[in-house]
Parts: structure tokens; sequence; C-alpha cells
């Protein structure tokens, strides 16, 4: 089970769907755990809406091209995705970091 109490076998065929390219499987992964990794993304960044909305699809089109390398051996689906989450914050502060600010 993962941290919101999806079980293993779930994961499993999600994560087998998501392998093969199955549009299904990427809706319903999207489905379960766009809320969660937009609450904490909103957390962690301050909560702007523009910012947070960036980020969480940009999770989940990183996710949907490393669909290919995802092993639940390592990791739970929420581990995966909240790892590429992370990853896409951090992308997103840098980018932020060398842009000008305006007066």
């Amino acid at each position: 089970m993962d941290s919101l109490g999806m079980n293993s076998e779930i994961q499993g065929k999600i994560a087998d769907g998501l392998r093969a390219g199955d549009h299904k499987a990427r809706l319903l992964l999207y489905e379960i755990y766009a809320t969660h990794i937009r609450r904490r993304v909103a957390l962690l960044t301050g909560g702007d809406s523009m910012e947070v909305a960036d980020i969480v699809q940009e999770t989940f089109l990183a996710a949907n091209r490393m669909s290919n390398r995802l092993d639940l051996q390592s990791g739970s689906l929420w581990d995966w995705l909240w790892g590429i989450a992370r990853r896409q914050m951090l992308r997103h502060n840098r980018k932020n970091m060398d842009r000008p600010a305006f007066v």
C-alpha cells in the first residue's frame, strides 16, 4: 500500500498500463493523485494558483514521458509521482530565479 492507501495490486495494474501507453491508466493516475499532488505543491510553493497548476501539469507530462522507467520495486506510484513533482518544483524555482524582476 502507498501513503494514500492504494493497494499494490491496483498500483501494479496502473503501472503496467502506463508502461504500455494505455490512455485509461494515465487518466486513472491523474484522477487518483492530481488532487494530492496539487495540495502538496501548493503547501510548499505558497499556493499561487497559476504556479501550482503549471507544476502539476508538468508533473503529469513528465510522468507520461518517464512511464517506461516506472519500477514499483523501488517504491509506490505515489513515491514515483511525488519524486517527479519535487523535481518539477525545483526546475520551476530555478527558472523563476533566472527571470529579472519587473518593478
